[in-house]
């Protein structure tokens, strides 16, 4: 009789090559999420990086033309003007307006200053709102409070802001002062601004800007 040679594999060799696929397939799909994954993270940080510029470029805007004009005929006392936080208190006290509004350990400020032609006074603080980000937690707002009385929400995410002065001629960091202790607010040349942003989907993922802004000089009286 004629026998016919079969051919295959066998079900070592099947096995065998099932489990190197799996094993493949497994390191294939490890490095698409690893990718997958920086990818994210570098969209979050190029996000935090654009607000961050957006943010210094709104302080240098506002705070450089402090005191540009001589408002004399205006009833304001200073070009800028600071209040730092003790926790849930801040000295010097906080305007009747923000008292309620600004989260606890972050620093205010407020700044006079000619803008596109027009008087505006703003002030600068961080907001803790009502709504939740996806992990829960309350989201941080830096907002501002203008000569009408009206708030204005500027960027989320941003939840720290210390603010320091120099009054003195120096400029090194040594020299500039919390606002507790500034004495003569008309006498500010210089302001350090220190702040942090995260983002909603990755809250480790913090970055934190110091930028430094000088005033405008021009005479105020």
């Amino acid at each position: 009789m004629l026998k016919i040679k079969q051919s295959g594999f066998t079900l070592i060799e099947l096995t065998i090559s099932f489990s190197l696929g799996l094993i493949l397939l497994s390191a294939l799909l490890k490095v698409y999420l690893n990718h997958k994954q920086h990818t994210l993270w570098l969209t979050q940080a190029a996000h935090i990086q654009e607000n961050a510029r957006a943010i210094t470029d709104i302080f240098r805007e506002y705070i450089h033309h402090a005191g540009y004009k001589n408002f004399s005929e205006v009833a304001f006392n200073s070009p800028i003007k600071g209040y730092q936080s003790f926790g849930l208190t801040w000295i010097p006290e906080l305007p009747h307006a923000l008292q309620g509004k600004v989260k606890s350990n972050t620093d205010v400020f407020t700044v006079h200053s000619l803008i596109s032609g027009k008087l505006k006074s703003n002030t600068f603080f961080i907001h803790e709102t009502t709504r939740k980000n996806v992990h829960g937690e309350f989201i941080n707002v830096l907002s501002t409070l203008d000569e009408n009385g009206d708030v204005t929400e500027l960027f989320e995410n941003v939840d720290s802001l210390k603010v320091k002065y120099l009054s003195s001629p120096g400029f090194r960091k040594s020299d500039y002062l919390l606002a507790a202790e500034v004495r003569d607010w008309d006498q500010i040349k210089a302001v350090q601004i220190i702040f942090s942003l995260n983002t909603e989907q990755n809250l480790s993922l913090r970055r934190e800007w110091e930028v430094y802004v000088s005033l405008r000089q021009s005479p105020w009286a």
